[in-house]
This record gives structure tokens, sequence and C-alpha cells, in this order.
């Protein structure tokens, strides 16, 4: 795939250097080129018992004096007379004593984690005298508590400590070792593998977890200098692209898409407004196209795009974005994710910590009107139940109605409804002769259809389910309502679903005669010049779909500009996601239109940053959501916009 090659280094932990993968690549894979410069590390445990620490030296003394075990099986049994220590009593002849006196004092004959055991029994027996010292029951809860907040020492293994671990992270390494641990770190040099391809590592050096660097030992280690995966052997840039630009020559925003969806297959939907997206980007980055040459004139755009399938996934991306750029961050974001997802970016975002603006382009849910839950956010789509308005303005200047009953469910998609239509829509003052909330847990609707009757009311607005609506009608229907004389508005999802929840044999022709809904236009813009406009441009673009490398059928390879993700392919190469521009219909009727919303979407971001910066004031979150809310105001090629 073009990758790991030159400049570009790897490393690997400790589960796979102790495995050794080199056996697993298959028979044709050039491993020298391949595995060039890569690092790994491996536990040192008897790093000092071969330093010879002072504690290490007392130990090994001690241990070479002991008296032998091994002759005659000795007999000597565990304190319990159950078990015996140098034996195997169910085998006869079969013993298992040491000659301690046959030990080097230098240890190299000894088992690397003997010492290991010699320190953990030292570390439960202080543990317990501290318990003793201070008149506290031996429990397990008690002497865990004194061997980790009382026991200190300095063993043959080194300082001995246990950490209390981390409260924040549900007491994450509580109880581990939290003095000095050692590690090798393992180099692969090409000319070793050449010479002897079982030991292709030599050990750079040597750190500690406290992060102290010690050299090789060449005494103890096959030492190698420190070889890198670059053109000259040396250190590579371990900092990805734009890690140190700043404004106003960059500006760094997040890109949140998802070209492919949670089984790995493209969604032609998202890759299309990925692509609206970076049309809009080399647009603006582009001073002399004369489409937007004084739009941040003096500061070019780069992005990190993150892919989210899903609620954990997506609060992941919107911390990626975050820590991009080597933890710089960046500072807005366009989202083209769906609801679920936004709504989980927004919570990353709009943390106490992390003020991050973000606007979405396709995301439509009515919590997104929570102007306190979600303060740094904007809107290109309308949410759900801002078609309400529509309503309100016919009902009011085109029926002239003004006396009118409204039943809504006491749930966010009722109370989301009776906002929008009577605290924000201002066309007129409704006389409201019933105001009826039906409780969730309502499953007999006769008292409601009751009510409505006893109202009076000939106009019926309802912000319930279909299923609830289909209810209602039916047994208004019955008791001879909402016939000829009665108007019924709702909304388009309610009235979507209330057609497929009538039962059967209902006369659903007589029963939603004349019922009203409005509903979002979102193809509009493809019929207006200015969507013509962009549909000419859009076909114009440079073919990203799939070509002929080498003689191989590959995908496009271009990365985002943080050089972590592929527009137009999967990670690992197998599925193209790129588009044939030239492919599309002239008259754009085979483009998402969600595409154009992304496109303005990404520019009514850049025109807030132009603004932000041309003010000389510092780009983050608080001022670029001051700067979008109330400076921004532009025709796109989906129409006028503005922000409330």
């Amino acid at each position: 795939a073009g990758l790991f090659r030159k400049g570009v280094m790897i490393t690997i932990g400790q589960d796979i250097s102790n495995a050794d993968m080199i056996p697993y690549f298959s028979s044709t894979t050039d491993i020298g080129s391949l595995m060039n410069g890569v690092l790994g590390q491996k536990f040192w445990p008897n790093y000092y018992i071969l330093t010879q620490s002072a504690a290490a030296v007392t130990f090994m003394n001690k241990w070479t004096k002991q008296n032998s075990t091994e002759s005659a099986c000795d007999s000597i049994m565990d304190s319990d007379g159950n078990y015996y220590l140098y034996q195997n009593s169910s085998k006869v002849g079969s013993c298992v004593g040491l000659n301690f006196s046959s030990y080097s004092l230098s240890g190299t004959n000894l088992n690397e984690y003997t010492a290991y055991t010699y320190d953990a029994t030292y570390l439960l027996a202080y543990g317990i005298d501290a318990l003793l010292k201070n008149n506290k029951p031996i429990t397990g809860e008690n002497i865990r508590f004194a061997a980790i907040n009382n026991v200190s020492f300095t063993g043959p293994t080194g300082p001995v400590s246990l950490q209390k671990g981390k409260p924040e992270f549900n007491n994450y390494a509580r109880g581990s070792r939290g003095g000095a641990i050692t590690y090798r770190i393992l180099n692969f040099k090409p000319t070793l593998y050449a010479t002897n391809p079982s030991e292709p590592y030599g050990v750079a050096l040597n750190v500690q977890s406290t992060g102290a660097i010690i050299g090789c030992n060449r005494k103890l280690q096959n030492c190698v200098s420190l070889y890198m995966n670059t053109l000259n052997g040396r250190f590579a840039n371990g900092y990805p692209p734009n890690a140190f630009s700043n404004l106003p020559t960059y500006v760094k925003i997040g890109a949140l898409f998802a070209p492919l969806d949670s089984n790995g297959y493209p969604n032609k939907l998202q890759a299309e407004m990925l692509a609206a997206f970076t049309m809009a980007i080399s647009e603006i980055n582009n001073k002399k196209d004369g489409l937007s040459d004084n739009l941040l004139p003096t500061t070019t755009i780069i992005f990190d795009l993150e892919i989210a399938n899903g609620y954990l996934d997506a609060l992941t991306s919107g911390q990626s974005l975050l820590d991009a750029f080597y933890y710089s961050g960046v500072k807005g974001v366009v989202s083209g994710l769906p609801n679920t997802e936004s709504l989980a970016t927004h919570k990353v975002f709009s943390s106490d910590l992390n003020h991050v603006f973000q606007i979405d382009s396709f995301a439509s849910d009515d919590a997104l009107t929570d102007g306190s839950t979600y303060r740094y956010k904007a809107q290109i789509v309308p949410v759900d139940s801002y078609e309400i308005i529509a309503v309100h303005d016919l009902i009011c200047n085109y029926f002239g109605y003004s006396k009118v009953a409204i039943i809504s469910s006491n749930d966010e998609f009722g109370k989301a409804l009776f906002d929008e239509m009577v605290t924000f829509g201002n066309y007129c003052e409704l006389d409201m002769l019933l105001n009826l909330v039906i409780p969730l847990s309502e499953t007999d609707y006769s008292g409601v259809v009751n009510d409505i009757e006893s109202s009076g009311a000939k106009v019926i607005i309802l912000f319930v389910s279909g299923s609830t609506a289909a209810s209602i009608l039916e047994l208004g229907y019955a008791k001879g309502l909402f016939g000829e004389g009665f108007q019924i508005f709702t909304t388009s999802s309610t009235a979507t679903n209330m057609i497929r929840s009538f039962s059967d044999n209902t006369d659903v022709e007589a029963i939603m005669k004349g019922v009203i809904y409005a509903e979002f236009w979102s193809e509009y813009s493809l019929l207006t010049e200015s969507g013509k406009s962009f549909v000419s441009r859009w076909r114009q673009q440079t073919y990203r779909g799939q070509s002929l490398i080498n003689g191989i059928l590959q995908c496009d390879k271009t990365l985002d500009d943080a050089g972590n993700t592929y527009l137009y392919q999967s990670q690992n190469g197998s599925m193209c996601t790129g588009l044939n521009f030239n492919s599309y219909s002239s008259d754009g009727s085979d483009i998402s239109p969600y595409a154009l919303y992304t496109y303005d979407a990404t520019y009514a971001l850049a025109r807030g940053l132009d603004k932000l910066i041309k003010s000389g004031l510092s780009v983050n979150g608080e001022n670029l959501r001051t700067f979008m809310l109330s400076q921004v105001n532009f025709t796109g090629v989906t129409g006028y916009i503005d922000f409330e």
C-alpha cells in the first residue's frame, strides 16, 4: 500500500517482541527492507542482578551460602506438613533440591525471576509487619492497604513499592509495581538479519519506567548503534505533518464523515458529502480561481479527517480531533455524520474543558435545539421540528385559522414541536381551545377524543407518534369527528408512519382526507442557478476512483493533511470510496442534496474563521462561536444562510 517505507518508524510492543513476528511473514516478503530500523521493547528482569547492585550482591552472597537441599532428596516439609519442599512425594527419587554453591556470584546462571520471588516475599512480610506494629487485624484488605501505602524498600530487583492506582480510571494499576522497571530497546538491523536471521535484533539502549535512559551494556548485551528507517539512518521526524503550523499561515479544522459504514462497505451519501467538503476546501485555498480569493487570503485550511460509525466510535473520533496535529487540535469542525454520531461529538466538543465549534450538514435531531447543552454548534440543515414553522405560516397566513387544538406527546418530540409552534412561531398568536399532553404510558385514547369533541375545535394539530395519531383519528372518525369541516395538521414523520398504523379495513382515504404536513425539500437547491453552478464544478473535479498503478488496479491513496486517514479508500486499501465526478448527471439529479449543504457548511466555517482571524482575537471555540452566530451571513448554493 506504499506505507512503511523510508521515513516511517515502526515500534512493536513487549508481546510481539517476545513472540518474534519474523517467522510469520510470507516466504516472498523482503524482510530486510520491511523491518528496516524497527524498534521493539523487552522486559529485562535481571538487570539489577547482572549489573551487581548493592542489594543484588548481598542477595547472591546469601544465596550461594545456603545449605544444599539436593542430597538424598531432602525431606523438609512445609509448615502444614502436607508437601515436601524438595522432592515429589508421589514419585520416588524425584528430587528438586538445589546445590546453591554451584551458582555464580554474578548471578549469570540464576533464573531471572528468582530474585522477584524473594522481593515479593519481603513485600508481604513488610505489609504484615506494619499491621502487627499498629495492632491491626491481619486480613486481606488490611494487608493490601498496608502493602500499597506503607511498604517501600530496595531489594535485589531494585526499588520496590506499589502504585495506589488512578481513581479516574477505575484505579488502574493499583497494586502494580511502582519502582524502576528496566526494558531493553531492541533494534532490527538488515546487516544482522543477513548474517544471522535468527538474531536480527541488537540492543540499542535500555530504559526504565521512571524515564531514565541507560546505555547498552556491552559486557552483557549484543549492543548496536541506534539505526533508524531513514535515508541517512538517523532519527526520523516523529511529528506528523503540520504539527507546528501556526496562524495565520494555516488554520486546522476537523472533518467528520463515514465514507465506509460499520461493516466496511462504501457509503455513497457520506462519500459525496466528504467530496463536497474537500471541493470547498480546495476552492477556498486556491487564491487564483476567482471563486473565493478574498476569503482567508493569507491562510490555508488544513484538515484532519476522522471516520465514525456509532456513538462510541464518534466519541473516540471527537477526542482524536482534539489531539490532532500532534495535540495542537483543530479550531472548528464540519460534520456530515448522522444524529447519533453528531450528538456524541458535540458532547466531546461542548464539555467544560473543550470548546470546539462544530457545524452540521446532515444531523437534524431536535435535541440540537438545546443551545445550553450544545453551545458550540450551528446547523446548515433545519432540525426536524423546524418544519412546524412552515405549518404555522400556513395556518396563520394561508388559511387564516386562529382557534386550534394541539395534542402533544409527553416526550422530547412533542415538546420540541410544541415549542416551535407556540414559542417560536411568530406569524400569529393561536387561540388554543385545547392543549393536551398525552402521557407515554397512555394506550386508551377515547378520553383524548372526548376532550377534542368537547373543545369544539375544528383545526387539530397532532404532535404525536404515527401509531398514536392513527388511534386518535380512528376513534374520532367513528364518533363523527375528523370528517368534512375538520382540518388536521401534523408532521412529516407522523403522517408517514400514521398510514402504516391504521387497523385493517379502516377507510384510510376518508380519515386522511385533507391532512396537511410540511416536509423539508432538501433537493430544491439543485434546481436553482447557484445549485446548477455547483453541479458544473462538481463534475469537473479530479477522478478519485480506481486506477491502474504499475499494472495493478488500486484506490486513490490521497491522505488528509494530518497524514493519518485515507480520503478515498479503507485504511487497508481493500475498499475504494472515491468518486468518478464526470459520471454524474449534468442536472445533478443523482447527487445527494446533502453534498450541497456540506459545501455550504464548509464555507460558513471558513467565513467565521476569516472574520475571527482578521479581528486579531485569539482563534478559539468561544470566539469562533461568537463570530459564527453574529457575523456570518451569506448566500450559498443552498440559499441564504444566517445563524440564530
